[in-house]
């Protein structure tokens, strides 16, 4: 939005994004064998930071596209590698862990669903503010429905009334 081009090439930064996650993947997967994960997880964390606010900061295309060919590099292997630490850290609670991860990830495809529905339902176009307003009101309500008891997790969902199995 920022330079005004054409959806046509903004969409090549999408192409290029799953490129380099691709090869992120398959590269970090052979420096993950020789690197313990400790190690490899800084790394690869400031190099994301670093990437993306370079991608925020570069005023021309190709800087951009480049920026975000580096994050999707930089991004490919945090997941593997948290959830590798979490794992070898505790494996006795490994259902947990893996419980927890597919939650984190359900989330990211499920509370931008909610954001756009309270602004549609809203009818007014969404600014930073209310999608930030938005986002924190999901946010401060989500903590009260997961609870963490020795017995494992607990997710509690009244407003889901045909999958109260499923919590």
């Amino acid at each position: 939005q920022k330079l005004d081009i054409p959806l046509e090439q903004a969409g090549l930064g999408i192409s290029l994004y799953f490129a380099a996650k691709t090869a992120g993947n398959f590269f970090g997967a052979l420096i993950l064998v020789k690197v313990p994960p400790q190690k490899f997880y800084p790394v690869t964390t400031a190099f994301a930071l670093v990437a993306l606010i370079l991608t925020m900061l570069f005023r021309s295309p190709s800087g951009i596209l480049i920026g975000i060919f580096a994050t999707g590099l930089a991004v490919s292997n945090i997941f593997a590698v948290i959830y590798s630490m979490a794992i070898s850290k505790i494996p006795e609670r490994k259902n947990e862990i893996s419980g927890l991860m597919m939650m984190g990830i359900i989330g990211g495809a499920i509370i931008p669903l909610f954001m756009g529905l309270i602004s549609d339902l809203s009818n007014q176009t969404p600014t930073r503010n209310k999608k930030t307003a938005q986002a924190r009101a999901v946010f401060s309500w989500l903590p009260d429905q997961v609870s963490l008891r020795p017995q494992g997790v607990r997710i509690r969902c009244p407003w889901l009334s045909l999958m109260t199995e499923a919590c």
